[in-house]
């Protein structure tokens, strides 16, 4: 298998087909599974949560000191964390919101957060790319898209805007110059104003990396209009 891998790169075109038109549906079908075994295998290989490093609690204190401020001026009542992860940075976040709502693709996950956070809201298993999702003032997906491929992406985007919901929030790295595809679980920096998603600029952007995180420099949280993803879709076609 390796020689026949080598043996297509040779061949650019065919490989970017095979990786990104087969390989990457193939994953796609499989990606409960597969994300399923990166929590159990703690397979970012991160001591304080399954989620990875950039769950760390000094990764994320720029956000959990600005989140709390940023849902107050939008006036959110209700909150989607998708994906929500292990909740170990999320629970020391105080959100004044009357719904929370935590979901993720991975089964047992939830039914860890349902027990031992049951007390801060409802945790849902919900597949972003495909399931219905709850309509609430706020959908929060960090870190999530820069798993996905560019496939997936779009199925989730137009999940989220069949919610009827108000406002997304999500990762991207606005000083990104090229979006590049990957097949799930696989990272990269993505830069949601660029081709092929061409956000509008966002309505607001919080900063989301620390010095200690290499990889997630120019990282923020990126406020969005849902309905103004549609008005941007309707714009590239």
């Amino acid at each position: 298998m390796k020689r026949l891998t080598q043996f297509i790169k040779r061949y650019p075109p065919l490989y970017e087909a095979l990786r990104y038109k087969v390989y990457a549906r193939y994953r796609s079908v499989r990606r409960r599974q597969i994300f399923q075994t990166v929590y159990e295998s703690n397979y970012w290989d991160h001591a304080f949560s399954a989620s990875g490093p950039g769950s760390s609690l000094e990764a994320t204190e720029g956000i959990r000191n600005a989140l709390p401020q940023l849902v107050e001026q939008l006036g959110a009542k209700s909150f989607l964390d998708i994906p929500c992860g292990d909740l170990r940075w999320m629970q020391n976040v105080v959100l004044r919101v009357q719904q929370y709502i935590g979901a993720d693709i991975v089964g047992p996950l939830i039914e860890r957060n349902q027990t031992q956070f049951g007390d801060r809201g409802t945790f849902l298993q919900l597949d972003l790319v495909k399931d219905r999702l709850p309509r609430v003032d706020i959908i929060f997906c960090r870190d999530c898209f820069v798993h996905l491929s560019f496939r997936d992406i779009r199925l989730a985007l137009n999940n989220v805007k069949r919610s009827a919901s108000t406002y997304l929030l999500t990762t991207t790295f606005p000083e990104h110059k090229q979006n590049v595809d990957t097949v799930s679980p696989y990272w990269r920096a993505l830069n949601l104003e660029l081709r092929p998603f061409n956000f509008p600029a966002p309505i607001s952007l919080l900063r989301d990396f620390s010095e200690g995180q290499p990889n997630d420099q120019g990282k923020y949280l990126g406020v969005w209009r849902i309905k103004d993803l549609h008005a941007a879709a309707d714009q590239t076609r």
